[in-house]
């Protein structure tokens, strides 16, 4: 994995995952080089946030591996900031063949990252894990901001925090392979989970970030043991 550029020293990272495949292959990978690692989800209160935690929670089970920490789970109610938006209405959620500016939810990272950055504070964390991947085209994922924010947390806050990116040169299907030994199958990457039969969240498959996923497992050369309510 690409080395991290460490506040303080590899002892202790939060890592703020989704559940998705880049966050939960960034937790699964972080143990190579940080002796505790803390999986950090802020709840939002958006609708495909019960399926994202019901699958890290197994994801985080299945590794079984000491150094990561339990789920720490943080809410921070955003439906009246998105009132209107798909991932709260739950109308017009972006297809198959939608364009990336379709999953934009302006302002996220500031929203994950402020509550993360205090809980670390509290917490005597000084580095925080993000899975963002290469080419992310969205304002506050770059790498000019991103740097900024972190500077003003250590201000604000009163220590030094960093915010690492070890992916942040990387495509979704060089990740994959480079977490192939992982449960990839527990992870989560769909904004319209169904529910299976048996009453489990399974992905849709036709939803924008289906799409994402599928493609970087063909990228990849890797079996995609994901179960999907439609195929393409």
């Amino acid at each position: 994995m690409p080395t991290t550029q460490s506040a303080h020293n590899n002892l202790k990272a939060a890592c703020l995952t989704s559940g998705g495949l880049d966050s939960i292959a960034l937790l699964f990978l972080l143990v190579k080089q940080y002796k505790s690692i803390y999986p950090i989800y802020i709840k939002t209160n958006l609708n495909f946030e019960e399926a994202e935690i019901y699958y890290l929670k197994k994801f985080i089970a299945a590794c079984q591996n000491k150094s990561i920490q339990p789920l720490t789970i943080l809410n921070l109610d955003s439906r009246d900031l998105y009132t209107n938006h798909w991932s709260i209405n739950h109308v017009n959620i972006p297809d198959y063949t939608s364009l990336d500016d379709s999953v934009y939810l302006p302002g996220r990272n500031i929203i994950l990252l402020s509550k993360s950055a205090i809980w670390c504070a509290l917490n005597d964390v000084n580095d925080i894990a993000l899975g963002h991947l290469q080419g992310n085209p969205f304002p506050d994922a770059s790498q000019k901001f991103i740097d900024k924010l972190a500077d003003a947390f250590s201000i604000g806050l009163n220590c030094k925090l960093a915010i690492i990116r070890p992916f942040v040169n990387l495509s979704k299907a060089k990740v994959i392979k480079l977490a192939k030994n992982a449960p990839l199958n527990l992870s989560f990457s769909c904004i319209d989970p169904q529910l299976s039969e048996d009453k489990i969240f399974i992905h849709c498959g036709n939803c924008h970030k289906c799409a994402e996923r599928i493609k970087a497992f063909n990228e990849a050369s890797i079996t995609d043991l994901t179960i999907y309510a439609k195929s393409h």
